[in-house]
């Protein structure tokens, strides 16, 4: 039962629209699934490299002020991609997101991000490219830069276009990419 249940979720993972996963308000899965032309599940050897790396992973499915905790800021690269809930309510994401993911865990989410990068954690945090969500970021912590990207969140081609984003990175993350570019320029 399990071997099938896998073909299942990779079945979906590689047809489903866009790629995309998302689920209801029920947590059941809805986005529509089924071959186009060129559409290629993955081979066996594609599955079994993905499957040794994922030996060696640890992965937990828990609340982000759990994993949050269990960080170390001296070693760990924290990457966070949430939910694009936003304070107002213009851009539609709030009435479908705000359910899984509150605007108090958005604010929850910058408060202990901000308490880790004044412990020295690298962190790179992407989200909705709106003044309160920059606002939670202290610039004195954090550099915010406004991105621009392709959205593939229409149906029809013709109706997709960009999106605006926010990367939020820590001062520390900064610092050590500068590291780590000055360490290569000197090999």
């Amino acid at each position: 039962m399990e071997s099938r249940c896998m073909r299942i979720r990779i079945y979906l993972n590689r047809t489903a629209f866009n790629g995309l996963y998302r689920v209801n308000g029920r947590g059941e899965f809805n986005v529509p699934f089924g071959c186009k032309p060129g559409t290629k599940p993955c081979d066996a050897d594609t599955l079994n490299s993905a499957a040794n790396l994922l030996r060696r992973a640890e992965i937990e499915c828990q609340d982000f002020r759990e994993t949050l905790q269990v960080t170390n800021p001296t070693t760990d690269i924290i990457y966070v991609d949430p939910p694009y809930t936003v304070k107002h309510d213009n851009n539609g994401f709030r009435r479908y997101n705000d359910r899984i993911f509150t605007w108090d865990d958005q604010k929850d989410l910058a408060r202990l991000l901000v308490i880790l990068a004044n412990a020295g954690a690298k962190i790179m945090v992407s989200n909705a490219n709106h003044s309160s969500i920059r606002r939670m970021y202290p610039t004195g912590l954090f550099h915010a830069v406004a991105l621009r990207r392709a959205t593939c969140m229409a149906a029809d081609s013709i109706r997709r276009g960009t999106c605006h984003e926010a990367l939020l990175v820590s001062n520390a993350l900064i610092a050590n990419v500068r590291q780590l570019k000055k360490a290569l320029a000197g090999r």
